[in-house]
C-alpha cells in the first residue's frame, strides 16, 4: 500500500499541539526558539488563535481570548474567584515580548474595570455571581493607588446598578447608582427619606449597612464614589461639545440642556433680570453666548410647589447641614462668550437655577400667629437665640438658619 501524508500549515501544526502538563517551561522555550527563526510579527500573528498561554487555573487559552500578564510587584491583590484570566508564565527570556505581540495584555486596572467589571454591573441580566465578582474588582480598584480620576471610568460609575427599594421597603429592583440615596440606616438622620419618600420612587439603597463602624464608613465612601448620595443631589450641567447656545430671544430653547425639564422654573429663571444681564455679552456678540455651567436641585420644582411641611422641613435641614460642603458652590451659574474676537474675560455669572428656585418660593417652614405656614426666605425672620447664631445666619446668603422661624409682618 501507499502511505499518504498530508502536508499541513504551520498554524495547523501549532493548533494541533498538546502540551504535557509537566513541561510548560520546555514548551515555552521551544516556542521562543521557533519564533526566533521567523519575523516576530508573523510568529505572533500565527499564535493569536493557538491555545499557547497557560493561566493560573491550569487551562490553556489563546492570546486573542484576552488573558493578562501577572500583576506587577506593587499592584494590589486581585479578589479571589474573579473571572479574570491571568497568565502563569515561567521566566523564559523573550517569552513576554512574543506573547504580548500575540495579544496577551499587560495587567492594567483600567482595562479590567472598563472591559470586565463595568459591563457586568451595567447589565440587568448579569447573574448574581457575575455581579458579585465584578463588585469585588471595582472595590479593589477603588482601594488601589490607580484610582486617580480616570474620566472614562468616572463617567460610567453612575450607571452601575445597585439594589434599591421604595421608602417602605415593599418594592425592590436594580437602579443606577446616580439615582439612589442612602437611607437613614446608613446616614443616621433619615432626611432624604423624608424629602423624597413621598414621591414613592424606588431610590433608596437596599443593602443593610455592616455592623462595624469602620466598614460602614468604608462602604459609604465606595458607594458614594459610585454616585449613591447622602443628601439631595445638586445637578450640575457643564457645556462641553454641546455648548448650550443661549439666544436671549429664545432662552427656553437652549438645545439639549438637561435642566430644561424643570420647564416652568427654567422659563422663569431665564427671564430673570440678573440672568439676562449675565447672558448678554458686553462686547456685542449675541450669537456666540452659551450657558457654561448651571446648577439645580433634584426635583426642586416639585418640592417647593407641592412639598409637605415635613418634606420641606427636612429639605431645609439638609441644605443647612451640608451648606458649606455641597450647596454653597452651587449658587452661581456661568455664561461664556465663544466669539473669536472677544478680548479679556469671557465668563459672567448669575444666580443659578437652584438659588433662584429657593429664593422665589414659599418653602421655608415658619410660624405665623401660632400657625404653621410656608414662607419665602426673604419674608422670614429667624427667632433670635444668640449672637453666634445671628452671625451664622448672616453668612448664609439666601436662607436663614432655623427650621421654624417667625414670618415678617
Amino acid at each position: 500500500g501507499v502511505l499518504e501524508v498530508r502536508v499541513g500549515s504551520e498554524t495547523e501544526f501549532l493548533q494541533a499541539l498538546r502540551i504535557p502538563p509537566e513541561m510548560p517551561e520546555g514548551f515555552y522555550e521551544w516556542l521562543v526558539l521557533w519564533s526566533s527563526r521567523r519575523q516576530e510579527y508573523y510568529a505572533a500573528r500565527m499564535l493569536r488563535d493557538v491555545a499557547c498561554v497557560q493561566v493560573t487555573s491550569g487551562e490553556w487559552v489563546t492570546p486573542r481570548s484576552g488573558p493578562f500578564f501577572p500583576r506587577e510587584r506593587d499592584a494590589p491583590e486581585l479578589p479571589v474567584d474573579v473571572p479574570i484570566r491571568i497568565a502563569h508564565l515561567p521566566p523564559v527570556e523573550g517569552l513576554a515580548s512574543l506573547l504580548e505581540s500575540a495579544g496577551v495584555r499587560r495587567f492594567r486596572w483600567r482595562e479590567i474595570i472598563r472591559d470586565h467589571a463595568l459591563p457586568r454591573l451595567e447589565a440587568e441580566d448579569s447573574s448574581d455571581e457575575e455581579r458579585h465578582s465584578a463588585f469585588q474588582l471595582l472595590q479593589a480598584y477603588h482601594a488601589s493607588s490607580e484610582n486617580r480620576g480616570d474620566e472614562e471610568i468616572l463617567a460610567r460609575l453612575g450607571k452601575v446598578l445597585v439594589p434599591a427599594r421604595n421608602r417602605e421597603g415593599t418594592v425592590r429592583k436594580l437602579v443606577p447608582a446616580e439615582q439612589v440615596y442612602f437611607p437613614g440606616t446608613w446616614t443616621g438622620d433619615g432626611l432624604v427619606e423624608r424629602i423624597y419618600g413621598p414621591f414613592a420612587s424606588i431610590e433608596f439603597f437596599a443593602i443593610e449597612p455592616p455592623g462595624d463602624e469602620a466598614e460602614r464608613r468604608q462602604d459609604l465612601r465606595f458607594y458614594g464614589w459610585l454616585g449613591v448620595a447622602e443628601q439631595p443631589r445638586v445637578e450640575e450641567a457643564v457645556a462641553g461639545e454641546a455648548r448650550y447656545q443661549w439666544r436671549r430671544s429664545e432662552p427656553f430653547r437652549v438645545r439639549q440642556h438637561p435642566h430644561r425639564r424643570y420647564e416652568d422654573w427654567w422659563w422663569r429663571w431665564a427671564q430673570d433680570v440678573e440672568v439676562n444681564s449675565a447672558a448678554k455679552c458686553p462686547q456685542g456678540h449675541p450669537e456666540t453666548q452659551s450657558l457654561l455651567r448651571s446648577f439645580t436641585l433634584d426635583r426642586v420644582g416639585d418640592l417647593v410647589e407641592k412639598g409637605t411641611q415635613g418634606q420641606l422641613a427636612a429639605l431645609y435641614l439638609a441644605i443647612v447641614q451640608n451648606w458649606e460642603g455641597t450647596y454653597r458652590q452651587a449658587r452661581r451659574a456661568e455664561f461664556r462668550c465663544w466669539h473669536s474676537q472677544h478680548s479679556g474675560d469671557r465668563v459672567r455669572s448669575a444666580p443659578s437655577l437652584l438659588r433662584f428656585a429657593l429664593e422665589n418660593s414659599e418653602w421655608i417652614p415658619t410660624v405665623l400667629n401660632g400657625q404653621a405656614t410656608l414662607s419665602r426666605p426673604t419674608d422670614t425672620w429667624r427667632a433670635h437665640r444668640s449672637e453666634e447664631h445671628t452671625s451664622e445666619l448672616q453668612s448664609h446668603s439666601f436662607i436663614s438658619y432655623a427650621v421654624f422661624c417667625l414670618k415678617k409682618k
